[in-house]
């Protein structure tokens, strides 16, 4: 899925189809920006590790969701989810581009 965002918004990407997971069954979560790793969160600890985007990434435990924050040029770029369960893996992809002022209008 494709994602607009302006330079110093924010956008929250989520997973879609995770609802039918029971959440005991959920053994980890992560969230790649290209091949570096963001976040991950494991709820049987109830962990949350942030690895990059420090102080401007936001994890949502509850829905699995990531916000980004204060988002620049270079956030752009593909991300990806991974939700490891029991009998399942649920993914999600976004290709984000952060537009600056002069692209808005182009």
């Amino acid at each position: 899925m494709s994602v607009f965002r302006p330079t110093g918004g924010s956008v929250t990407l989520e997973f879609q189809g995770h609802q039918q997971l029971e959440k005991e069954d959920v053994d980890l979560i992560q969230w790649y920006f290209g091949q570096e790793k963001i976040m991950k969160h494991s709820p049987l600890r109830d962990t949350v590790t942030i690895f990059t985007h420090k102080d401007r990434v936001e994890f949502n435990k509850e829905t699995f969701s990531l916000e980004l924050k204060n988002l620049q040029k270079n956030d752009s770029g593909l991300y990806r989810g991974e939700i490891s369960a029991v009998e399942t893996e649920v993914k999600a992809e976004y290709r984000l581009s952060v537009l600056g002022e002069r692209d808005l209008f182009l």
